[in-house]
């Protein structure tokens, strides 16, 4: 039989779960507090798949850190064997026989695989054939041509007959700048250096070289041909300053003239 006192504790605990979905101290017990909501019940299949799927998730963003990790060593290890590699395989300009196209400490990339497809105007690093020094210098005459270097009332002009050609051209150089206007000096002796204002022929397999800065340039007018195996690479490409970085440019051309020998 449910008293009275039973069916009081009864409806105050209806009427506070209704208000505020709890159980507060009353006379009757010590508190109770009820579960939320749903709370009561089993999980679901549907918690179960958003829980898989949270995890999944999380999976997935840590083998992408992981992949990202992976592909920034990767890239940084080949940086720093390309950097080893271009510094390896380069060579630095010393001296300033080359401005104003190259200065001191300049470096660049030196290509060995074409070092016997030469052609003219090209930047070579060569070795001189008196002490076997390493020098950079431009290609002016090729196996076959005729070279000379004539003076006259507007200076020096450098001359070449290109090999089974009957036409004389001049270089037109615009590195040399005006230095040629204030040089008296004549070329060339058989060997390809100065001391007399003569044509002189080069040999098969061997190339005539000048500098840039026509002035301070030791050359083929010092050491005269340089064989094809004293050239060791062909330079066409600047890695070091950054700020002139790329392809070096070669303006110097040939200029037919109709200038009696």
């Amino acid at each position: 039989m449910v008293t009275v006192a039973e069916t009081t504790c009864t409806v105050k605990r209806f009427w506070t779960f209704s208000r505020k979905m709890s159980i507060r101290p009353s006379a009757c017990d010590d508190v109770v507090t009820l579960p939320r909501p749903g709370a009561i019940r089993g999980r679901t299949d549907h918690d179960k798949q958003v829980d898989v799927t949270r995890s999944r998730l999380g999976s997935g963003r840590a083998s992408v850190a992981r992949v990202a990790g992976i592909v920034a060593l990767v890239l940084f290890l080949l940086g720093l064997l390309l950097a080893v590699i271009a510094l390896t395989f380069s060579v630095e300009v010393s001296g300033s026989s080359m401005e104003p196209t190259l200065h001191p400490g300049d470096r660049l990339e030196v290509d060995v695989l074409h070092r016997k497809d030469i052609n003219r105007f090209d930047l070579v690093e060569a070795a001189e054939p008196d002490n076997g020094a390493a020098i950079v210098k431009r290609v002016i005459g090729l196996p076959g041509d005729q070279v000379k270097i004539r003076s006259g009332d507007e200076g020096a002009r450098v001359l070449v007959r290109p090999s089974g050609s009957r036409s004389t051209y001049v270089v037109d150089n615009p590195a040399w700048g005006d230095q040629l206007a204030h040089d008296a000096a004549v070329c060339c002796t058989a060997d390809g250096t100065n001391g007399q204002e003569e044509w002189a022929t080069i040999p098969d397999g061997s190339y005539w070289l000048l500098g840039d800065n026509w002035s301070r340039s030791t050359d083929s007018r010092s050491f005269g041909f340089v064989t094809q195996g004293g050239v060791k690479a062909k330079l066409w490409f600047r890695i070091l300053p950054r700020d002139r970085f790329g392809r070096v440019r070669t303006d110097a051309r040939l200029v037919r003239t109709a200038q009696a020998d």
